[in-house]
């Protein structure tokens, strides 16, 4: 009996701390007006490699060559 109300116990306050867990966020002040949009500097460089659908690059170990695809052409690496 004893072992019965204690595992009722626990199952209901664990209950209860999940419900309080999946109360919502307070809402973020968005009453602003800017032209201005501050991001801070990439810790990336990047370097451009090829431009889609101008320059052709080799294919199938060297052999063949085809046409670069688009937003493939760049190289980053971290500074």
């Amino acid at each position: 009996m004893r072992l019965t109300c204690s595992a009722i116990t626990i199952l209901f306050l664990l209950t209860l701390q999940i419900s309080f867990a999946q109360l919502p966020f307070s809402p973020l002040d968005t009453n602003f007006i800017t032209n201005t949009i501050i991001v801070p500097p990439s810790p990336l460089k990047y370097d451009i490699l090829f431009t889609g659908n101008t320059d052709y690059v080799f294919i199938n170990e060297g052999t063949d060559s085809a046409l670069a695809k688009q937003n493939m052409e760049f190289t980053a690496e971290q500074s």
